[in-house]
């Protein structure tokens, strides 16, 4: 092989390098996989550090529902211990993935892109992907502002 031909299969090797870390910054942002440091699937005891809920809706409640002094909202299935929603409207608790009550639909759009139908922020619910099979985090939007988000999940 001549060095006219290995140049040019060299350049073409940067190029292609170059291509593929431009496209791979420009992926969207990691799936949400907690709100407020809470994970689907966590203990009441690994809540034990948020202290002692100020509402504890519980007994024949079908799904149980823990309400925290920091706007969480946190819900078990009925006889479980294992966390299967979990809720915020307060502008400080946000997922892992930034995004929390009050941002604008705008910068909502910015972190997360369409919703799982193709649809970009504006009022009204949507739906994103999460890193569990079976749960979606859903957001609420109203007059163009983030107004509570949840990570919800299905048997």
């Amino acid at each position: 092989m001549g060095s006219r031909v290995r140049h040019r299969l060299h350049k073409l090797a940067l190029l292609t390098i170059a291509l593929t870390v431009q496209s791979n910054a420009s992926e969207p942002p990691k799936e949400t996989t907690s709100i407020g440091g809470i994970r689907i699937g966590a203990t009441k005891d690994e809540l034990a550090h948020l202290g002692t809920p100020i509402v504890r809706r519980t007994g024949d409640a079908a799904d149980p529902e823990w309400r925290f002094n920091n706007g969480l909202v946190v819900l078990f299935w009925a006889g479980e211990d294992e966390v299967v929603h979990i809720e915020s409207r307060a502008h400080a608790v946000c997922t892992d993935t930034g995004v929390c009550p009050g941002m604008s639909a705008a910068h909502l759009n910015q972190l997360l892109a369409s919703d799982v139908m193709g649809h970009y922020p504006s009022d009204g619910e949507h739906e994103y992907p999460t890193t569990y099979d079976t749960c979606w985090l859903n957001v609420a939007v109203s007059d163009g502002v983030v107004r509570s988000i949840a990570l919800v999940c299905q048997p």
